[in-house]
């Protein structure tokens, strides 16, 4: 899980949703926008990707723990990024899923 400091509020949640550009993967959406600051993330798994609470937490801490992974080595990324899960991510491995959100962040910070 992230530290709170690299989750984003509400009111930070809803300007990145408004403002930011929007990026498709097979597994999630993805929109960001440049942060002043430190990069800040949110995660969205709705009841379409699964019913089950247990299922939406764990696809939840996979994508943050890829995150974290991510910001160990690349300290200096600076968006604030929103993932919205799509069904076909409760198909994958944690692999999987790691790659796919290192590939994404490694894109938007070029």
């Amino acid at each position: 899980m992230l530290p709170k400091t690299k989750r984003l509020s509400r009111k930070e949640f809803g300007s990145v949703y408004n403002l930011g550009k929007r990026l498709n993967t097979s597994l999630f959406s993805v929109i960001f926008h440049p942060a002043a600051e430190a990069a800040k993330f949110g995660i969205v798994v709705s009841k379409k990707v699964t019913k089950k609470a247990v299922a939406r937490h764990k696809v939840r801490r996979w994508v943050y723990e890829a995150i974290r992974s991510y910001l160990k080595q690349h300290e200096s990324f600076k968006h604030d990024v929103i993932f919205i899960t799509h069904p076909s991510i409760m198909k994958e491995t944690y692999r999987t899923v790691e790659t796919q959100v290192h590939h994404v962040l490694q894109n938007l910070s070029h």
